[in-house]
């Protein structure tokens, strides 16, 4: 057995067969490209799931798939690392690794199994092009939102502020007193 827990068949010189990792490596791939394509599956419908929140302004739910999305990013970094150690496996430089794709690990294998190998892998990059568009959606609205809360709060502070006196930001500038208001939140 390996370090990583998978056994590897061994020469008489106590190193690897080649070929034999490479196969190792290669049967490998397939089920960790059906969990990331699982992840970021998840990472979709979270991303439903946070824009809804926001449509909604719910913060308890917005604070909720915040975390659930956390924990399934974790999970897409822990299962990257298994493809890097898994591409260390193939041989060549370790610190190249880190950069393999997984269709390039799936080289090795033949037939049926690399072209179902290979569509995965497109599906996983599509995956990953949707999960980016809808983040970025989601921060961009994110950001409106903020922005539409800031002039809201200038607002109230210009409406309550009796001196209406501007600093040197361009907003209402603090007043140094208590100033006693009232606000009609009826009509």
């Amino acid at each position: 057995m390996s370090r990583s827990g998978m056994s590897v068949v061994s020469t008489a010189g106590g190193r690897a067969a080649p070929g034999a990792t490479r196969a190792r490596v290669a049967e490998q791939v397939e089920p960790l490209l059906e969990s990331l394509i699982g992840r970021h599956e998840a990472l979709l419908d979270l991303a439903e799931e946070h824009r809804a929140a926001i449509r909604d302004a719910d913060a308890s739910g917005l604070s909720d798939v915040i975390a659930r999305t956390t924990d399934v990013v974790g999970e897409i970094a822990r299962l990257d690392e298994q493809r890097a150690q898994l591409a260390a496996q193939r041989g060549g430089d370790p610190r190249a690794a880190a950069g393999v794709p997984l269709t390039e690990l799936a080289q090795s294998l033949t037939g049926e199994q690399r072209d179902r190998v290979m569509a995965k892998g497109e599906r996983l990059r599509g995956l990953i092009e949707r999960v980016r568009a809808e983040h970025q959606a989601i921060r961009l609205a994110s950001e409106s939102l903020l922005s539409h809360m800031q002039g809201l709060m200038k607002q109230v502070s210009a409406t309550l502020s009796h001196a209406g006196t501007y600093g040197s930001s361009g907003s209402v500038a603090p007043v140094r007193q208590q100033v006693v208001t009232g606000i009609d939140v009826q009509s």
